[in-house]
């Protein structure tokens, strides 16, 4: 066989050394051939004094770094997952990443991240730690489990491996592939290869290529957040099912253990399968993602979300306890072989009720195979067949398995061909069809290269050589009926595509795909020269390249197919290891329609539209904005797929960029993609609401003046100005004008001139323009002046002026747009921001706030500012400031209430947060004199929030406390960290909590009160709260209709709360509606008449929930942990109905 290649490659080459002294060419660029670019290394993190450039002769060890010195290379297997996830092997020769950063003069000590950018201006960044501190492996026995990722394999004689760029390299699931040496080629040079750190960790997804940049970075390290659960934690019935999620469930991974141990990266893996992948994998999705459970006893699950360029989260503990079942008594008389067994339990009618199976060593005992009666389970004489020990499982619905152990005692062909590696089968096809690869070989070989573009976008060439797919189904028999066609891999991997867009649509090789831009696939390349191309199987291909030298088998049976349009992402659809196509006359669905925002209407003008479609991933939007149907050679929207989003992030917006409104626009759109059908076209429009203009005729012989509104704008032009003989000149009020430069304050609307229509209009002679500005913003000193807007460099120019009373005059000899400004403090930023239209205030990096459409009032363009709080209010005790303080206006209006939230990004001062301390975006209360937490999203050093009004903001932190000592493991461990967090209870100076302790009538109310956030208010006094150190909050929550007190005029501050007096102040507080439904305790007469409502209610609505025994105890105190519970559960209510 190695014979056969080496002729075959030999041929290949005389071939190729042919053409290049004949005038025949691949249509192709030159430099696709060329493999691997220089490397340059660089950033704040190295000793080194500026960037140090590595040559592709110097990584692969011909040309020497320094005088009689090369790069030591490195020739490594790896064993690698990717996030679908299957396991692969790969190899690379190479160089270490620590040699090629030690010439650079070697890591700082505070080089925290290590950025790698690949000449498609792909980027991926990791943490030092995990790429160059902590160990990575190979382990040679991770496919003993088999090819799917999801199936661990054996982790043992892992083997130390480094990371290496590697300048040749190749990939295959065979181990004897991967270590013939024939298979190595240089079409993803230079690739970023590392190893796992545990035998389940998928690393294959940042194998980066072509890598051209290396930077250290000293940036502070992001933390993952941490891994939500469904259900919340608490009592749940038996067999409940626990979902995981992390951030973006992609490659930030969810460990998890049940046996109470910390997780690490060694733990269970939940997410396995990548957010990005579920559209393509919903029937694998519950399988492989499996939820925790069936939760049959109580279980305490510790989760940790770990992923690459983080530090891991936080652990977080989830406590689950579930309702004790009956304990079951095996029978010991009639135990014997051929004889019924009875056993016996006391009775308990409700886990009878809700038993739903038996069943004997694992097996279910179907009808007839037992009875269920008061007390007594009987199982009959067939069950137990010979003598032994059986295991007995009783399931109930709601409880824990019951189990006992039951003794039992005695009484008196081959293919001549080789394997299958084809199977083509479904209803489409006339009859199943077979293929060996002796087969497939001996079949017309079609070779051709395709041009391709994949979802970051990124352009490549692909070359490949095999049998037409139209002429294995033909051989099949497919059917004229026929519309679905799936594709599956050996791993499990699918490709579904419709029979219209793979077989009847026409497909191309476009030579010209590289045109315009090398890389990027959101700039569309040339059509021209294009050749229409087949879809394939390949046995040999090769990505990156157009050589056929250059092809192997590895990837073999690969789909290939050609692009309908030169924009087309068809990269993704190229499937390697096709084993199955199966044919399905079931007919297509359609794709989700397109939707917009904002939706049609009347908008402002320069309104951004954003277009987005079901998933935004492989269901691309094209639209027209002439009138004409969109099709597939009509722009495209969503280049950048959602899977990437993340990765992108500061890209998304300005490569799938938003539809400006500037005219009567008309948008038509549709969703297009594999597996389906084209949407239908829909239309969305847009008409553009017309700024307020004042215009005049002006004679070029006599002059004459224009005015806007009272006096607000005004310009004279004298005799022989206009080149025109007679001109009409007008004065437009700019709703949507361009951002005032940051530290300056805007005191006037903002005019265009316009002379005949023309917004650039040049004078024969000077005119004068007067504006009208605000003086009562004027500060002490300051001293305004009018300033125009050059389009051409984009910013404002200070043109100066004459100040007379509250206007201000200069003379000009063009028109554009014209404004009164004045330089204020640096700490002020302003914009006019138009209503329908929104947008985005920075000061600087200091603080930011994004106002999307539609969230302020009216219909005028209106002033938002920031501005830096010289002397904020203090901050309150055991809290400290992380950054500075910013206070929020909208046409001065300090207190203003959005429709709907808007964005506040604040930044803060990394180095003043200790370990294990979080920052939280504070608002400042003016009514209560107090700073309110609003938690926020923290990313590097700043922080996001959701505000619905305008306020002081400011970043603070909580000064870290000794850790309480009494609630590890308790099951309102969580609860009381919440509640702990918002400073409405707190712990004892020893440390401790005393979750179990009883809680007071006013401990309850004070808490109550604080972590509602209810406002202080005069009310009722009672004879026994007068000087009470709770007397304000009683007073409140009396005030708020939510207490009452006792008959004769007290209220019992000391006394120790009830549960059912917990439930009607809950109810009360959390503004929840009576129940449909009253549930059921055994000791529901116990509940007093005045309590039965409320009880019933937070009972319903799962804020109070009973004991296993299946009681409320209505009369029994409330202990601190319960009352925390129920708090914490009621403000979740009481925040999901507002």
């Amino acid at each position: 066989m190695k014979q056969k290649k080496w002729r075959y490659k030999l041929l290949m080459l005389v071939l190729v050394l042919l053409m290049l002294v004949g005038t025949v060419s691949l249509t192709a660029p030159a430099d696709a051939l060329a493999a691997g670019s220089d490397i340059t290394i660089s950033g704040p993190g190295l000793n080194g004094p500026g960037p140090v450039t590595i040559t592709q002769n110097q990584l692969r060890g011909t040309e020497s770094v320094s005088e009689g010195v090369y790069l030591q290379q490195q020739d490594v297997i790896y064993s690698t997952i990717n996030t679908w996830p299957t396991k692969s092997w790969y190899r690379g020769q190479g160089v270490k990443l620590t040699d090629l950063l030690d010439l650079a003069g070697g890591l700082k000590p505070e080089a925290t991240q290590i950025r790698f950018t690949s000449g498609d201006k792909f980027k991926v960044t990791f943490t030092v730690d995990e790429l160059l501190n902590a160990p990575q492996y190979r382990f040679p026995n991770f496919m003993s489990s088999g090819l799917p990722g999801h199936l661990p394999g054996n982790p043992s004689g892992k083997v130390l491996v480094d990371t290496i760029i590697a300048h040749r390299s190749f990939s295959t699931q065979s181990y004897d592939d991967i270590l013939d040496a024939e298979n190595f080629n240089r079409s993803d040079a230079n690739l970023l290869l590392y190893g796992q750190r545990a035998v389940t960790q998928q690393t294959n997804s940042r194998f980066s290529k072509w890598v051209v940049q290396i930077e250290v970075l000293t940036d502070p390290v992001p933390k993952w957040d941490n891994p939500t659960v469904t259900p919340a934690p608490g009592v749940v019935p038996a067999g409940t099912m626990v979902e995981m999620h992390s951030p973006f469930d992609d490659e930030d991974k969810v460990h998890y253990t049940l046996d109470g141990s910390d997780p690490t990266i060694d733990s269970p893996m939940y997410n396995w399968i990548a957010k990005r992948w579920w559209s393509s994998r919903p029937d694998d999705l519950a399988e492989i993602n499996h939820k925790i459970g069936p939760l049959n006893r109580d279980t305490t699950v510790k989760a940790v979300v770990i992923g690459p360029g983080r530090s891991d989260s936080d652990i977080v503990t989830f406590s689950y306890q579930v309702p004790d079942s009956a304990l079951l008594t095996a029978d010991v008389t009639d135990n014997v072989v051929g004889q019924p067994v009875e056993l016996t339990f006391t009775d308990d009618a409700a886990w009878r009720a809700a038993i739903t199976g038996v069943s004997v060593d694992g097996a279910d005992l179907v009808d007839g195979g037992y009875t269920v009666s008061a007390g007594k389970i009987t199982i009959a004489a067939t069950v137990f067949t010979k003598a032994k020990d059986y295991t007995v499982v009783v399931k109930a619905t709601g409880y824990e398995d019951a189990c006992v152990t039951q003794t039992i005692k005695a009484g008196s062909g081959g293919n001549p061909d080789g394997d299958v590696k084809l199977t083509i089968t479904g209803d489409g096809v006339a009859a199943e069809k077979t293929y060996t690869l002796a087969q497939l070989q001996a079949m017309d070989q079609y070779e051709q290269v395709y041009s391709a573009i994949n979802t970051w976008p990124s352009k490549r060439w692909c070359v490949g050589k095999g049998v037409k797919l139209r002429t294995l189904l033909n051989e099949a028999g497919m059917k004229s009926s026929a519309s679905l066609i799936k594709f599956t891999a050996s791993d499990g991997v699918t490709r579904t595509l419709t029979v219209q867009e793979l077989l009847k649509d026409r497909r191309y090789y476009f030579p010209g795909l590289k045109d315009n831009d090398e890389n990027g696939g959101q700039v569309p390349g040339s059509s021209a020269g294009r050749q229409e191309v087949e879809p394939i199987l390949a046995l040999e291909s090769a990505e990156g390249s157009v050589a056929p030298g250059d092809m192997n088998g590895i990837n073999a049976l690969l789909l290939m197919l050609g692009q309908r349009a030169v924009t087309e992402q068809n990269l993704q659809l190229f499937l390697k290891y096709v084993v199955k196509i199966e044919v399905s006359t079931e007919a297509p669905d359609k794709w989700d329609e397109p939707e917009a925002e904002p939706d049609s209407g009347e908008v402002a003008p320069g309104t951004l539209v954003k277009l987005s479609s079901e998933i935004n991933d492989d269901d691309k939007i094209h639209y027209t904005t002439d009138g004409s149907p969109p099709t597939i050679d009509s722009p495209m929207y969503n280049w950048i797929a959602s899977r990437w989003w993340s990765s992108r992030e500061s890209e998304v917006d300005s490569i799938n960029h938003p539809i400006e409104i500037t005219e009567d626009t008309t948008i038509k759109a549709v969703t297009i993609g594999p597996g389906k059908r084209n949407s239908n076209v829909v239309t969305f429009t847009y008409k553009v609401k017309e700024d307020p203009t004042e215009s005049s005729k002006i004679s070029s012989s006599r002059g004459g003046t224009v005015e806007f509104g009272s006096g607000e704008a005004l310009i004279e032009i004298p005799p022989g100005a206009l080149a025109n003989a007679d001109a009409e000149v007008g004065i437009r009020k700019v709703s949507n004008p361009p951002a005032v430069p940051s530290g300056f304050k805007l005191l006037s609307s903002v005019y265009e001139f316009i002379v005949d229509g023309e917004k650039s209009y040049s004078f024969a002679q000077s005119v004068t323009i007067t504006l009208h500005f605000d003086p009562g913003a004027l500060g002490e000193g300051e001293i305004p002046s009018i300033y125009y807007y050059d389009e051409e460099l984009e910013q404002w120019v200070n043109l100066g002026g004459e100040v007379s009373g509250n206007t201000i005059t200069i003379q000009v000899d063009h028109f554009t747009k014209f404004a009164v400004m004045v330089a204020g403090e640096p700490g002020v930023a302003t914009r006019l921001i138009t209503p329908g239209e929104g947008g985005t205030v920075s000061l600087g990096s200091e603080a930011a706030i994004e106002i999307p459409a539609g969230v302020l009032t009216g219909s005028s363009a209106v002033e938002v500012k920031i501005e830096k709080v010289a002397a904020p209010p203090a901050a309150p005790a055991g809290f400290k400031p992380a950054g500075g303080a910013y206070a929020f206006s909208v046409d001065g209006k300090s207190s203003y209430s959005f429709a709907k939230s808007v964005t506040i990004k604040l930044s803060f001062d990394p180095d003043t947060i200790n370990g294990g301390e979080t920052p939280a975006i504070y608002c400042y209360d003016e009514e209560s004199e107090q700073w309110v937490n609003l938690g926020g999203e923290v990313s590097g050093n700043s922080i996001t929030v959701q505000v619905d009004h305008f306020t002081m903001f400011a970043v603070m932190v909580a000064v870290q406390e000794p850790a309480l000592t009494d609630i590890a493991g308790h099951w309102a461990f969580d609860s009381i960290n919440k509640l702990l967090a918002t400073g409405s209870i707190g712990g004892y100076p020893d440390g401790t909590f005393r979750p179990d302790n009883p809680i007071s009538r006013a401990e309850f109310i004070t808490v109550l009160v604080k972590a509602f956030g209810l406002e202080h208010k005069k009310g009722k006094s009672f004879a026994d709260t007068a000087g009470h150190w709770a007397e304000e909050y009683i007073a409140t929550a009396t005030a708020c209709g939510i207490v009452n007190g006792y008959d004769g005029g007290n209220f019992g501050p000391d006394e120790l709360i009830t549960r059912e007096q917990m439930a009607v102040m809950i109810v009360k507080a959390a503004k929840i509606a009576p129940a449909a439904e009253n549930p059921s305790f055994d000791d529901s007469d116990s509940i007093s008449g005045w309590a039965a409502e409320a009880v019933n209610t937070a009972a319903g609505s799962g804020i109070m929930k009973g004991y296993p025994d299946n009681t409320i105890r209505p009369q029994g105190n409330a202990t601190r942990a319960e009352a925390v519970t129920v708090i914490i559960d009621a403000l979740n209510i009481s925040s999901s109905n507002s």
